[in-house]
């Protein structure tokens, strides 16, 4: 299953574009764990030169905090990490 299809991806506003304006974030993308309780609120996104997306967001999981994430660590969320 494809988690970022590219017509959404090409959607995403750029990693920083929401630092230095008066708007507030928007979650463009949000990607819910179907077997648990843990929810990615993107707001911004931006392919990395290796092909994996980063991007920024809320992380609604053990607590809520904005932060970093990858698409990659998404896909392996189930995993233990082992495809990182």
């Amino acid at each position: 299953m494809q988690l970022l299809p590219q017509e959404i991806a090409k959607q995403l506003p750029p990693l920083y574009h929401f630092e230095n304006t008066k708007t507030p974030a928007v979650a463009s993308v949000i990607f819910f764990d179907p077997t648990g309780s843990w929810t990615w609120y993107v707001a911004e996104g931006q392919q990395q030169p290796d092909g994996d997306w980063l991007f920024w967001g809320l992380v609604d999981g053990f607590g809520c905090e904005y932060g970093y994430f990858t698409l990659r660590e998404l896909e392996h969320a189930k995993d233990g990490c082992k495809g990182l």
